[in-house]
């Protein structure tokens, strides 16, 4: 009965199957943020002769990955090794590519001498070691909070107040956005819009100033709200926000007499008084008690007809009721028991006054 058997050798030269030294042996600066990855790939290159067996090029860990293309065809040392099989016992110079893996968590120490072995039956093997880094990028915003943003409905903007943000191991741009009503910008005396965008340079956003006023033609109301300071993978910082729109203050109002000058009052010595005369003025928007003041001794004011005062026993006065005086009648005379004259009862004055009101 005949059976058959497999055989295998080698044929063993005078020169001993080896693997050149990676170079570099070392590959250093894979980096990202929590929330991103892969890292950018780096590489190293090999080469062996006299192989007699494929070469296997294995990770002793499972946050790296390696590949022999750039772009593609990724393994980890549970999907991996990556194997070439020689040409005539030789592989030529091979570059490897590495990279941090994806979805890693923070730490500075647990990515560290991590090893890419490459080795074939009968040959020594060679090591190339991976050191990189997942960071945490890092938002900071000072002060967290600004208060005090007011003007008048019908004017506006508010003046402006200011805050500093900066980041630090940042894998995109800060994106600074403000609230509903409040505007953001770089220089105090520049356009306020929102969002802005701060670029970083190298991971970094070096502190800087940002201005913000409560936007023009807001009506009366309180407005608040966060300013949100973001960058992908970093915790948000907030800076809290909050004015008021106050109704507008109304100038307190005196309407001009009218008519705005009595003549003819008139009797012959003797008796008196005069007959009575009359104006008519209103206020609005008082903030104050009216006073009507007669500025000589010689004529006698009232509002009634009845009760007369001068200069010595007035002045007459109205409290107005919510702010306004309506038409208010004043009643005028000359006094009696005067002296006779052309001249001495001239120009006399009727003075209506209350703070803030001309």
């Amino acid at each position: 009965t005949s059976r058959s058997v497999t055989a295998k050798g080698y044929v063993i030269g005078t020169t001993a199957p080896s693997f050149t030294e990676p170079t570099p042996t070392q590959l250093n600066g894979f980096a990202y943020g929590v929330g991103n990855g892969p890292s950018n790939f780096k590489s190293f290159t090999f080469s062996g002769s006299d192989l007699i067996d494929t070469v296997k090029i294995s990770l002793t860990t499972t946050t790296y990955e390696i590949s022999l293309s750039p772009n593609s065809g990724y393994v980890s040392n549970i999907t991996g090794p990556l194997k070439i099989v020689p040409v005539n016992g030789v592989v030529p110079t091979t570059t490897v590519y590495a990279r941090l893996k994806a979805g890693l968590t923070a730490s500075n120490t647990s990515y560290l001498s991590k090893k890419v072995t490459i080795s074939s039956t009968g040959a020594t093997s060679v090591i190339d070691t991976l050191n990189g880094i997942v960071f945490t990028p890092t938002v900071t915003a000072s002060p967290t909070s600004l208060s005090g943003f007011t003007y008048s409905a019908g004017a506006g903007p508010s003046a402006s107040q200011s805050f500093t943000v900066g980041g630090s191991n940042l894998t995109t741009d800060l994106t600074v956005t403000a609230p509903a009503g409040f505007g953001l910008s770089l220089t105090a005396g520049g356009t306020y819009t929102s969002p802005l965008t701060i670029p970083q340079t190298a991971g970094t956003v070096n502190s800087t100033t940002v201005y913000v006023v409560m936007l023009s033609g807001l009506s009366a109301n309180n407005y608040s709200g966060n300013i949100d300071i973001s960058s992908t993978g970093a915790v948000s910082q907030v800076v809290a926000v909050n004015g008021v729109v106050t109704a507008p203050v109304a100038t307190p109002t005196l309407t001009i007499p009218t008519p705005t000058r009595l003549t003819g009052f008139t009797y012959g010595v003797g008796n008196g008084p005069s007959r009575v005369q009359s104006f008519s003025f209103s206020g609005q928007d008082l903030t104050d008690t009216v006073k009507i003041s007669i500025t000589t001794a010689n004529f006698e004011i009232s509002l009634d007809q009845v009760n007369y005062v001068s200069n010595t026993t007035g002045p007459l006065k109205i409290v107005p009721a919510n702010g306004l005086v309506p038409v208010t009648n004043v009643y005028a005379r000359l006094k009696a028991g005067l002296n006779a004259s052309g001249t001495n009862y001239q120009s006399k004055k009727v003075t209506i006054s209350s703070t803030g009101a001309t």
